[in-house]
């Protein structure tokens, strides 16, 4: 019998790959963050579930919304090592109460990481000019 903490395992690596901070030389449109010279050290808003960024952002607001992108990056990051740490084999298997206990914990890791991205997303509708949010909404913004 496969344990629950064994089923848990790739969505947590899933999940870790979309915290990635590979990115690519030339930055998606409405990305915020130029690209590095070494290709990677920064995420892109899309891969943080922020979405495409209006063409019409002021340099100001571009600044600021890197700011809350990367804030986020480094919270989701932080609860991405603690759920990491529940998704690892335990020795001799774990008893029924520890897993539940373990999936416990994850649910509320995984309700952390949406608060965190939807809070991200309200502090960037909030620098917006009421076009630039329409402009993010038509771009494919995820729903709140």
């Amino acid at each position: 019998m496969k344990s629950t903490l064994a089923l848990l395992a790739p969505l947590v690596l899933v999940g870790l790959g979309a915290c990635s901070t590979t990115q690519t030389a030339a930055p998606a449109p409405g990305c915020a963050f130029p690209p590095t010279p070494s290709g990677a050290g920064k995420t892109t808003t899309t891969m943080m579930g922020l979405g495409h960024l209006p063409d019409s952002l002021s340099a100001e607001q571009r600044a600021q919304v890197d700011e809350i992108a990367l804030d986020l990056r480094d919270r989701q990051r932080a609860l991405m090592r603690q759920m990491h740490a529940y998704a690892a084999p335990q020795p001799g298997g774990a008893s029924v109460q520890d897993e539940q206990a373990a999936r416990r914990e994850l649910e509320g890791l995984h309700r952390e990481m949406l608060e965190n991205t939807i809070a991200a997303r309200r502090r960037i509708e909030a620098l917006l000019t009421p076009e630039q949010r329409l402009e993010w909404r038509r771009a494919g913004t995820p729903a709140r």
